[in-house]
């Protein structure tokens, strides 16, 4: 976390905080669910598109996750 974001954090009392805090969970995304995305579409970047990282999903699918190599980099360095 930068230190802007830091400073702006405490600036909130405990009802804002709660708010952040819920509505950041909200987007939180799955480990489960991208590990899943990984197994069966892995080649095609699908956990990519599912962790809204469009532009490395496209060039995992055009690529076939640069024939494999991608995908196998992303299972090693999750």
């Amino acid at each position: 976390m930068s230190v802007a974001t830091l400073a702006l954090k405490e600036k909130l009392d405990s009802k804002q905080l709660l708010t952040l805090s819920t509505e950041f969970d909200k987007v939180k995304k799955s480990k489960t669910s991208a590990y899943l995305l990984w197994f069966f579409l892995g080649v095609l970047g699908g956990h990519r598109f599912y962790a809204r990282n469009t532009l490395m999903g496209i060039f995992m699918a055009l690529t076939l996750g640069g024939c494999g190599i991608w995908a196998l980099s992303d299972l090693t360095s999750a």
